[in-house]
């Protein structure tokens, strides 16, 4: 009978373990996970930055950190174009929009 106690405890332990490791393997990636298909798309600056360069910009509906990297000056309501996305940081490379 212990040695059944035993077996089902230590069952119980290892499906446990097996059930947590699948779930830390399996985390999502933010890489290649729908983000690739920012680039390209229109947006606008919903709060531009007079000092350190990132602003908030809006695309696809949704609020993004952002930075133009040749420097450009933003004004509230500028179009942009999302060119690049720094993954490390999840801030959208933008320039912006001729129109």
């Amino acid at each position: 009978m212990d040695g059944l106690i035993c077996l089902s405890v230590s069952f119980i332990f290892v499906v446990v373990f097996i059930v947590v490791l699948v779930k830390y393997i399996r985390k999502p990636s933010y890489h290649g996970q729908g983000y690739d298909k920012l680039i390209g798309k229109h947006g606008f600056v919903v709060r531009a930055s007079q000092f350190d360069g990132d602003m908030r910009v809006e695309v696809n509906a949704e609020n993004w950190l952002a930075r133009c990297e040749n420097k450009h000056v933003f004004k509230d309501g500028d179009k942009i174009i999302v060119k690049k996305i720094n993954q490390d940081e999840m801030v959208l490379l933008v320039e912006p929009l001729d129109s």
